[in-house]
């Protein structure tokens, strides 16, 4: 709707990806075909490689594949001009999930001679951590949320906004609150620092792309489809440094004026929703035995193996310590100077209920000796990015950013741990936005099915999904109570990862001076058990939501516990199963009875060495295949389908894919980490690498008939209960329906929206 609003001629508004309903009514083969003749021609195409290539004999392979193809003239690219917009203009959407808000304006195009102003106006406004838009709205709490972004393309760019707004708050004012954040660029209301800071922080993360053959790739594919030289990019940097603060007040003058289109998406039901008549699908056979011409061209193709490289731990990783409590890991980078280090705490919410709150709470925020603002400020100035979070059972503090300013950044996020300012109007400021984002969870499809459903799938009424603080108990909180918990962190026993150029041992004499700790530090609170919901006969759990499609997730505990000989076999069932496009069940579900937008089974390795290891199988289709969709995932779970050619096929993606795969950088300590949860201290990938070849169809034919056959599930599924056919459903197993107060553990009332 946005691109829609700002492009009423230009194919960018005009023609979406998948297109309108009209388009897809009567989609023609010979027109598909004609498109793909015109367009897809050498002269219109670039091939991009990037990574650890010989580049002559790389040429010879681009030479042999695609020598052949014959230039052809392609018809030029021409538009009409989009007309000015003179006034802002404003559109409704609908959908059953939470409100939010777009809004844009156009921008220059990627190759203007202000495009660069642009990429550095577009940062100052919104950078994720000290832009305007970061630091007076977001961090102030005036909203849910807020941000933007800038979108250069070859002949026109937008920069556009979006956010959700606080409980009582339309998006009409959420829109005015941003608008003013730009009327105060357009003011000069910024320091001159500010400028710098952004480039500085701009240049680093072009030194993260660069590590990346993926985003080096990227890169490439952008330059070409937008025509850029590859010299104006490499000089980008260079040329925003020399902006004023004088020029960015001009052009944030020149662009940004009544000339934005709003979009205003509610909570609702379309009132011009357009349905399309589904094509009947004739289901194919899969022929597991035959191959074709192409198949044979490429497996039969010489291919020279990659040397796998597997993790040696001992050798990967530089081991220290600052304190008998604290290990410090560390892995030397010897690319460049940047740097990431994180404070690792093997405690989370099961162990302190409140600590997720209090981690949050801490990004809002001062120390002693700086406002919040302040330490936003000297952070983006010092171009290191600062984050903490938490999961169940851990907690991470991270940092990273050069090198050279590790020590400076530490200081203050050390002075920020050690000595929080209570702020009880924050907290409270906190605490209705957290209730505000809970009822939105309630109306979101995703978080519905993906979070707390599942959770109630998987350990019943009590989970960790619902076993947190209540609205109630949060307006209790005490901002003291919360900095207190976030002074004590330090207090535990904490580890330290590493990953930049600075030899450990100097590290560790450097953090001694500088993390002060405790003679003893404590071992962590006892941690809450939530016993595992077991499957004893297939039961349904569904929750009623207006939508199109049904989703459902088949998945149950198994008894088992981590046993490291497993993995081989269960990587390569899972790669013979569900885990690729040529797995059977993306063959069968997805393209065979074109039943599935998305389609996949596993068999999943629990984190720890105590814990079970799980087995599932998803499929989203449309809410009249449900009877097909639950027969095609029941025949799949209660029948192997054997084919030694997909097996073969599996078999070589495994080693391919393990030859070809480095793990660098922090992956290194994080998989250490894994590892040693799971009771073992090597690289576990090189006992399926070595193995993989010793496993036969027939092993995992009997690993199937163990895991999946003839078991019962837990069965969770979301959908339209008047589009779906409940009797036909109860088919498949006891049916429990399930209210959004059952799998959240509140109720939210629901509320007309206005804009």
């Amino acid at each position: 709707a946005l691109f829609a609003g700002l492009f009423k001629k230009h194919t960018y508004g005009t023609q979406t990806t998948l297109g309108k309903p009209e388009h897809l009514k009567n989609p023609s083969l010979v027109t598909i075909r004609k498109f793909y003749d015109t367009y897809y021609v050498p002269n219109n195409m670039v091939v991009i490689l990037a990574g650890d290539i010989d580049m002559s004999e790389t040429i010879k392979l681009v030479d042999k594949y695609f020598g052949d193809m014959v230039p052809k003239k392609v018809p030029e690219f021409k538009f009409e001009p989009e007309d000015e917009i003179t006034k802002p203009e404003e559109v409704l959407v609908y959908s059953p999930d939470e409100e939010m808000l777009a809004f844009g304006f156009r921008f220059p195009n990627t190759n203007d001679k202000e495009a660069v102003l642009a990429d550095l106006v577009a940062n100052i406004l919104y950078n994720g951590k000290s832009g305007l838009i970061d630091k007076n709205l977001v961090k102030a709490q005036k909203v849910l949320e807020a941000n933007g972004f800038n979108y250069l393309l070859s002949d026109y760019g937008i920069m556009g906004f979006t956010g959700k707004p606080l409980e009582g708050q339309t998006l009409t004012q959420l829109k005015d609150l941003i608008l003013a954040e730009i009327e105060g660029l357009k003011k000069g209301n910024f320091d001159q620092d500010l400028i710098k800071a952004t480039v500085n922080n701009l240049k680093v993360t072009r030194i993260r792309e660069q590590e990346s053959p993926m985003n080096v790739a990227f890169v490439f594919n952008d330059l070409f489809v937008t025509k850029t030289h590859w010299a104006d990019y490499l000089k980008k940097m260079d040329d925003m440094g020399k902006i004023t603060k004088d020029e960015v007040v001009a052009f944030a003058n020149k662009w940004f004026k009544n000339n934005y289109v709003a979009v205003y998406k509610l909570t609702g039901t379309d009132p011009e929703n357009k349905k399309v008549d589904k094509p009947e699908i004739t289901s194919i056979e899969i022929n597991r035995t035959g191959t074709s011409s192409l198949f044979k061209d490429i497996t039969e193709s010489p291919n020279k193996p990659l040397a796998p490289v597997f993790l040696d731990f001992k050798k990967d990783i530089k081991f220290g310590s600052i304190h008998k409590d604290v290990p410090v890991w560390s892995v030397p980078n010897t690319i460049n100077n940047l740097f990431t280090q994180y404070f690792v705490f093997d405690m989370g919410s099961h162990h302190i209920k409140k600590l997720p709150l209090a981690i949050e709470y801490l990004k809002y925020i001062g120390s002693k000796t700086k406002s919040n603002e302040n330490i936003n400020k000297e952070l983006y100035n010092l171009a290191v990015d600062f984050n903490i979070f938490t999961s169940d059972e851990q907690v991470y503090v991270s940092i990273s950013g050069l090198e050279e300013n590790r020590q400076k950044a530490l200081t203050i996020i050390e002075d920020l741990m050690r000595n929080p300012v209570p702020d009880q109007k924050a907290l409270d400021n906190l605490i209705n936005a957290k209730i505000k984002e809970r009822n939105d969870k309630t109306l979101n499809k995703e978080s519905i099915f993906w979070e707390a459903l599942d959770n109630y799938v998987n350990y019943g009424p009590k989970n960790p999904y619902n076993s947190v603080l209540s609205n109630d108990e949060m307006r209790a909180i005490k901002a003291k109570e919360l900095t207190d918990l976030i002074k004590s962190l330090f207090t535990y026993k904490h580890k330290i990862y590493y990953y930049g150029p600075k030899e450990v041992n100097k590290l560790a004499l450097e953090l001694k001076k500088s993390h002060i700790l405790l003679p003893t530090l404590k071992n962590y609170p006892k941690k809450t058990e939530f016993p595992k919901l077991k499957a004893d006969e297939n039961t349904i759990y569904f929750v009623d939501y207006d939508m199109s499609q049904v989703e459902i997730s088949m998945q149950r505990w198994d008894d088992k516990k981590y046993d490291p000989k497993k993995t081989p076999i269960i990587r390569a069932f899972n790669e013979y199963y569900g885990g690729s496009m040529t797995s059977v069940v993306f063959q069968e579900i997805r393209e065979a009875k074109a039943l599935a937008y998305s389609t996949y089974g596993y068999y999943g390795t629990p984190a720890k060495k105590e814990d079970p290891y799980s087995a599932g199988f998803y499929v989203g289709t449309q809410a009249d295949k449900l009877s097909i969709a639950f027969d095609a995932m029941n025949d799949l779970l209660n029948n192997f389908k054997e084919s030694e050619q997909n097996w073969q096929v599996g078999k070589t993606a495994i080693k391919q894919s393990m030859e070809s795969d480095r793990i660098t950088k922090t992956s290194i300590l994080f998989n250490y980490q894994t590892a040693l949860k799971r009771g073992i201290d090597y690289d576990i990938r090189k006992d399926i690498y070595q193995q993989i070849d010793g496993i036969a169809l027939s092993d995992l034919k009997t690993f199937h008939s163990e895991t999946m056959q003839n078991k019962p599930w837990n069965i969770r599924v979301i959908g339209s209960k008047e589009r779906l056919n409940m009797s036909d459903m109860a088919k498949y197993g006891k049916v429990v329906e399930l209210s959004l107060k059952d799998v959240f553990g509140f109720e939210v009332d629901k509320k007309e929206l206005k804009p």
